[in-house]
């Protein structure tokens, strides 16, 4: 049997008639998470008279049937089995709010179908980028202020350091397959992305030790993921020089940042003085903006990223 050739050594025609098929997967398996919560009280049956459960269900069918069609023929076109569980994961989670897809919601979207579901998938892997990083940056204040009881975890600090970098790298390879440009990786993960460590952290100030312990244990599991997905693959002596995200510890930096400033803020609403809050404040951004105000667009971090490479995680810091 003849092995499948490296995403690096396809004529980009094909890459695109997978990208368009694994399109496709996506629309109908979102089709059919929709129509499925939407439920059948509302829907229309075609045919006059025809009972509308039986309708819905029918039609259920049809959508599973199209999508389970499309994905034999992306099979047939190349396509790997872990990029069609890719695309019918984002269908189904499409019908629903998806907090990540707020930070390419406003890019320009991609007129190619490749580049367009590589920003799909960026948006989901610099989601957990971000959370991750919220995530550890509230587990180290609690530990500094003396609010956490739980013992040291040397080994899931070491994995949780390798499942943050993994996503990084798998940002990367995506953010080059989708050509984001420098004002783009801005709003993504620059200063303009503000917004969403607002959002992960001030959802962290309602948890107690143990709910951050729970988050911060599922993100330092062993994992078998894929560092680069193989659709995003590429070849360094041709890619384009899209901006890449910055480093694990620079996402470290930016969320505990962003946690002191909402610190502030919150004493503040309790003070009488909002001048020592402006200050302190003023203090507290002078102290960190090195760490998280000035964006590189390209890190030292390798740069021939092919399908099938694996996180090495990222030496003696965990993050």
């Amino acid at each position: 049997m003849m092995a499948n050739p490296d995403p690096v050594d396809l004529p980009m025609s094909v890459l695109r008639w997978q990208a368009e098929l694994l399109a496709r997967i996506r629309f109908l398996a979102g089709e059919h998470s929709r129509v499925q919560a939407a439920g059948w009280a509302n829907f229309e049956p075609r045919e006059p008279g025809e009972d509308p459960r039986a309708a819905w269900r029918a039609g259920l069918d049809v959508l599973e049937a199209q999508r389970e069609h499309a994905e034999q023929s992306a099979l047939s076109a190349g396509a790997q089995p872990v990029w069609i569980a890719d695309a019918r994961t984002l269908g189904a989670l499409s019908a629903h709010q998806r907090p990540d897809r707020d930070a390419t919601a406003a890019l320009p979207a991609r007129a190619d179908p490749r580049q367009a579901f590589c920003m799909d998938m960026l948006s989901l892997d610099l989601w957990h980028l971000q959370r991750m990083a919220a995530v550890a940056a509230a587990r180290a204040g609690g530990q500094a202020e003396g609010r956490w009881s739980l013992g040291a975890q040397p080994r899931a600090e070491l994995r949780f350091g390798q499942n943050m970098s993994l996503h990084r790298r798998r940002v990367t390879a995506l953010a080059r397959a989708a050509e984001i440009t420098p004002a783009e990786g801005d709003r993504l993960w620059g200063p303009g992305a503000e917004g969403a460590r607002r959002a992960h952290a001030q959802r962290l100030t309602g948890y107690d030790e143990l709910s951050v312990a729970h988050e911060w244990n599922y993100y330092a599991q062993s994992r078998t993921d894929l560092t680069v997905p193989p659709y995003a693959a590429n070849d360094p002596a041709t890619a384009p020089r899209a901006a890449v995200p910055p480093s694990p510890r620079r996402f470290l930096d930016a969320a505990t940042a962003t946690a002191h400033r909402i610190s502030v803020e919150v004493a503040a609403a309790y003070s009488d003085s909002a001048l020592d809050a402006g200050v302190l404040t003023a203090a507290i951004d002078s102290a960190l903006s090195g760490g998280h105000d000035r964006w590189p667009t390209q890190t030292d971090e390798p740069t021939n990223l092919t399908a099938g490479d694996r996180s090495p995680g990222i030496e003696s810091d965990p993050y």
